[in-house]
């Protein structure tokens, strides 16, 4: 299951397995662990605990309801993992029908109650990751699960996602922690179109900090905004607008870039980074 140098995600774990299974009874298939825990990449204190359920029917309201109050439960207590703990419930039958269709899929968020949300190709960056990455916890292999995504449809997501956060930035108060997310957000959008594969945060910024030399600081700052003891504190009005300068930057590389030109991979595959054998989630 989870690494033991990580006794904390798998304590963690292994209480939701128990609650989940308990709820859910045969309707369970599968338990993943994704994102940074499965690629080597998890910082205690720091990163989020990236889960997906999935179940053989598609879930009700009073599921939803069961789950809601479940998870409250779960949190209560747990000082360390506020706003770090995330988990999708998503029936079988919407991962096999993504592209065909949207499905209502339940969200557990950093710091937010359980959602019902729409889900559809969007969803396919974590589903990929789940798909080729993440550790099992219970079920069978997620390949069976997870048709293959291939990296056209992959680097559209990316494309789309990042389209978002001009706007965004704009909007959000200039905390130092959500300024580390969304300038490490951006070497990893660059990273997968421009090199085409998908990795980590941390190695995306050690690869976009070599490549563009006048984000560099920038780059190195945003690692430490995310690894600090108060990542709430507030940036200058100064260093956002250049967070915001590198949200444009990457959107009209993005834009500009001549995919067929690059080191990309073929369609029915995507290649994962060297520097890790894991890639890790974008939401």
């Amino acid at each position: 299951m989870v690494k033991a140098v990580h006794p904390e995600v798998s304590a963690l774990v292994a209480d939701i397995h128990a609650r989940v299974g308990l709820l859910m009874s045969q309707n369970l298939v599968g338990l993943y662990i994704f994102g940074s825990v499965a690629s080597d990449a998890y910082d205690p204190g720091v990163s989020d605990v990236d889960l997906l359920v999935v179940v053989a029917q598609p879930l009700v309201a009073a599921d939803y309801a069961r789950l809601g109050r479940m998870h409250v439960e779960l949190a209560a207590g747990r000082k360390q993992w506020e706003d770090r703990i995330e988990v999708e419930y998503v029936s079988r039958e919407a991962l096999r029908t993504v592209r065909q269709r949207t499905s209502d899929i339940g969200v557990i968020g950093p710091g937010k109650p359980l959602q019902v949300v729409n889900a559809g190709t969007d969803w396919l960056l974590e589903w990929h990751d789940v798909r080729e990455n993440s550790i099992v916890v219970t079920g069978p292999d997620p390949k069976t699960l997870i048709d293959p995504i291939d990296w056209e449809e992959l680097s559209a997501c990316v494309r789309d996602y990042v389209r978002l956060f001009p706007g965004l930035v704009r909007e959000n108060p200039p905390r130092q922690g959500s300024d580390a997310y969304v300038v490490l957000t951006m070497c990893r959008a660059l990273y997968l179109t421009l090199i085409g594969g998908t990795t980590t945060k941390r190695a995306a910024a050690q690869w976009a900090g070599r490549e563009y030399a006048q984000w560099r600081d920038l780059i190195v700052q945003a690692q430490r905004w995310r690894l600090a003891a108060d990542n709430e504190a507030m940036n200058t009005t100064e260093i956002h607008a250049e967070v915001e300068a590198f949200v444009s930057f990457t959107v009209h590389t993005l834009h500009r870039a001549d995919l067929s030109s690059r080191h990309w991979v073929a369609p029915s595959t995507v290649a994962s980074s060297t520097a890790s054998r894991r890639s890790r989630r974008w939401g």
